[in-house]
């Protein structure tokens, strides 16, 4: 699945637009792929990423494997909370 990260919080955490459903996907930190390259602290707001949607055992959708697709048109200044 691919969607848009909207949110990141400098805690370890953010929240990512899927594609293909219309609602916010959380992700831990621990989520991102790193053989690639990049961590969770590379990620910013606007990057388009690939991922697994699984649901956690309160049945929320969270994000694992979380891989960034692209960084065009991101806005590093959008959504980042302290």
């Amino acid at each position: 699945m691919t969607g848009r990260i909207i949110r990141l919080h400098r805690r370890g955490y953010g929240f990512i637009r899927a594609d293909l459903v219309d609602q916010q996907v959380f992700f831990p930190a621990w989520a991102v792929d790193k053989g690639f390259g990049y961590t969770f602290d590379d990620l910013r707001p606007g990057h388009v990423v690939e991922f697994s949607l699984v649901f956690d055992e309160a049945g929320r959708p969270q994000a694992q494997h979380v891989t960034l697709l692209h960084s065009q048109n991101c806005n590093p200044q959008l959504f980042l909370i302290d």
